[in-house]
Parts: structure tokens; sequence; C-alpha cells
């Protein structure tokens, strides 16, 4: 195997051609190396062996880094789904011509020229961001008990709400992400029983609520004005027929 390739094998095979330049090998090697088939553009200022890990060469050929879960899986962090291949950007310019969930946000740390995937550190922010609580919790925990991030060091970073609030729960001693998904579980399932226990505890025979009507008595409603009892109309008269008197009526002869 030839020097160039020997460097490409250091880096993963996928190389800048400034950073080969920088090691040694001149534009020359480069170009008769792909002329040979030795090596294959990726663009204008990578390439990469034949081979060599399509993620990686996915990544350089778009001008992006991998990211979140899928850095995470590569770090050999647990992760719970696998949602498709994430990546990140520099957070301006044109979408990067790559299928991929594309991460625009800026990186809690600075990202090398060379480098193809991210920082721990900014692969936790997004897997923060990017990814349900519970979930998310897994790859933490599982990043601070591989010793892959400090938490002292992590509490030093501009986190977000969510990285913050994971930052606080997160432990080191699940040995796996399900014992956290089990451990998370239990305290649900105690705070719940506790619930249930507080709404199910029944009041002593002779208490009564502090206020309301008894039961099966129902009040009206505040504000609401009910009309007292009105006495009904007395009945009006009749007409008098003519000629008649009625009782109490003073006695009249007819009209000549």
């Amino acid at each position: 195997m030839r020097a160039l390739e020997r460097r490409l094998h250091r880096s993963d095979g996928v190389a800048r051609v400034t950073s080969l330049q920088a090691a040694g090998h001149s534009r020359h090697q480069v170009r008769r190396a792909l002329a040979d088939g030795r090596l294959v553009r990726l663009r204008r200022d990578w390439v990469a062996l034949p081979g060599a890990d399509h993620e990686l060469t996915a990544a350089a050929a778009a001008g992006v880094v991998l990211t979140c879960v899928s850095q995470a899986r590569r770090l050999g962090l647990w992760t719970m789904t696998d949602p498709g291949l994430h990546v990140a950007t520099g957070g301006h310019g044109a979408v990067p011509p790559i299928a991929a969930r594309v991460h625009w946000a800026k990186p809690i740390v600075p990202r090398h020229p060379d480098a193809l995937t991210d920082p721990v550190e900014n692969v936790l922010a997004l897997v923060a961001a990017c990814r349900p609580f519970e979930e998310a919790l897994v790859v933490w925990e599982s990043a601070l008990r591989k010793g892959l991030a400090a938490r002292d060091a992590l509490a030093r970073l501009p986190l977000g709400p969510a990285a913050r609030r994971l930052l606080e729960v997160a432990s080191t001693t699940a040995d796996s992400g399900l014992e956290t998904f089990r451990s998370r579980g239990d305290r649900r399932n105690s705070g719940a029983r506790a619930l249930g226990a507080a709404g199910n505890r029944q009041p002593h025979p002779t208490a009564r609520p502090p206020c309301g009507p008894e039961p099966g008595v129902r009040r009206p409603s505040a504000g609401v004005r009910r009309p007292w009892p009105r006495p009904a109309p007395a009945a009006t008269p009749g007409p008098r027929p003519r000629g008649a008197s009625g009782a109490g009526s003073r006695g009249s002869s007819p009209l000549r």
C-alpha cells in the first residue's frame, strides 16, 4: 500500500486534498491516484478510497457533518430508533444535496474544517432539541456513563432549555438504555399510584364539606334572583243582564 492510501486509511478513507498536501502529498500524486482509480473524487476538495464509509462519503460530498442520533450511533451510544441520517451544516447557504434531516443550529463547540463528524457536545445538544425527552435521556446517560462527556464541562456550555433539563436528571448508574426506560417507568408508576391513592381516599362518615349544599339539594346559581310568588289575579265579573239585580244591589224598578 502506498503512502497516500495509508494516509487516507488513518482518516477513515476520506480526506480533504488540502490536508493531504499539508501531510506531504502533492496535487500531482492525488491526480495520478484519481486517474489510476485508487482514489475517487467526492467534491472539489474532497477525495476518498473506493469503498469508504458511505455515510462519511455522503457527508463529504454534501459539505455537512454527521450529527445527532446518527453520530450517537457511530459513537456506540444507546439509540432507541433509527430515524434516518442526521447531518448538520454551518447554518447558512443553500440546502445541502443529501437525503437526510439537516440541522441548521449554531454548534455550541466549533467544528474542525476537516471533520465529517460532530463533536459529542454538539451531538448531545442536537439530540436534546430533536428527539423526545425519554429517547434523548437514553443517549445522554449513555454518553456520561461511557465517559465521552463530562457533566461539569457540559454545564459550562451554552445549552438550550431541553439540554439543561436532561443534564439535571441524567444518571450514570443505569447500565443500559433499557434500564433508563425501566427506572423512568417505575418513577412514573409510583407517582400514578400515589395520585390514585389520594383520589380514592374516603372522607369520614360525619364529615361535611366545607361549602356547598347537601347531596341531592340543588342550590340556585349565584347572582340569579328568584321572584317571590305573586297572588293570582281576582276574577273580573261578566256583564249583568238587564232587569236583574245582584245580591247586595239596590232595588230599582224598570225605567218607564
